[in-house]
């Protein structure tokens, strides 16, 4: 579980500053070179698709 509130999750993952100190701690470095946010289309609560083998 992450204690922080969902608008701070939120802009760990959308902000590319954000994200790169999040995503791995120091001393490594991590640089987002492109961030593309899509909304899910699956409505809330949903589960994913299944996928066959």
């Amino acid at each position: 579980m992450i204690r922080a509130s969902r608008a701070t999750v939120w802009a760990a993952w959308t902000d590319p500053a954000r994200l790169e100190r999040w995503w791995i701690p120091a001393p490594s470095v991590c640089r987002v070179d492109r961030l593309a946010v899509r909304p899910d289309p699956r409505p809330t609560g949903a589960s994913p698709p299944r996928r066959s083998c």
